[in-house]
């Protein structure tokens, strides 16, 4: 043997890393049953400090399509993973509703500073229908 050089023993036991999938299906899974057999929406995930759960759940819908999700504001009614609208903006809304009588227009919330809460505008009108309300 040479000077310097190591010889690894072979009786020692090498630490595989366990799949990435079965250890994000597996924390899925205790996060569910936690959480009374439904995953937290992903606004809840992320604040929870599982938004890297959230990121693979988002690119791998299929493999954990069998978990139920609870709905949030502004959440598809199907349970899948979807941008759900964050609390901010529907108290955004309502303090522009209460200082103008009534949420301003898409243009004008544009060009004031306010192109997310316009955006949600649009795409969630039911949950704006009742602050506007």
């Amino acid at each position: 043997m040479a000077t310097g050089t190591t010889q690894k023993s072979k009786s020692k036991k090498i630490s595989i890393r366990p799949n990435v999938m079965d250890r994000n299906l597996r924390l899925a899974k205790r996060i569910s049953e936690r959480n009374g057999g439904k995953l937290p929406n992903p606004w809840a995930l992320i604040q929870l400090d599982y938004g890297s759960l959230y990121r693979y759940i988002k690119r791998h819908p299929k493999e954990f399509a069998h978990f139920k999700v609870d709905v949030a504001v502004g959440h598809k009614k199907n349970g899948t993973f979807n941008v759900s609208i964050r609390r901010k903006h529907l108290i955004t809304a309502q303090q522009l509703a209460k200082s103008h009588g009534v949420i301003p227009p898409p243009r004008w919330l544009n060009s004031h500073g306010y192109s997310r809460l316009a955006s949600y505008m649009r795409v969630y009108p039911e949950v704006f229908a009742k602050v506007c309300a």
